[in-house]
């Protein structure tokens, strides 16, 4: 996402967390902050943990994925056509045939 530089800072921001016995979902976003930059970016994540034999959690789950952003809208396409200002095919023969 940024080119290598590495990140100087991480914060995460839960959104929800399901208990589900020995396991866990949190869903939420982290905003991650360039070390040259200084930029921030922000990334959706789920994360699925689970209590392991020897009584510590561990990731089983894990996605991440920057947050769809709409592309810029495209330039304004050329004028519409007034009424009048085209002829349809047939008139126009008509009207060229007519002047020769």
């Amino acid at each position: 996402i940024n080119g290598g530089r590495g990140w100087k800072d991480v914060t995460f921001r839960n959104h929800q967390v399901e208990l589900l016995g020995d396991s866990a979902i949190a869903m939420g976003d982290y905003v991650f902050v360039d070390a040259t930059s200084g930029d921030e970016v922000r990334v959706e994540y789920t994360f699925g943990y689970r209590k392991n034999e020897d009584g510590k959690c561990r990731i089983f789950l894990h996605h991440s994925s920057v947050p769809y952003a709409a592309a810029p809208a495209a330039p304004a396409a050329a004028p519409a056509v007034g009424k009048g200002e085209v002829k349809p095919a047939a008139k126009a023969k008509k009207a060229k045939a007519a002047k020769a």
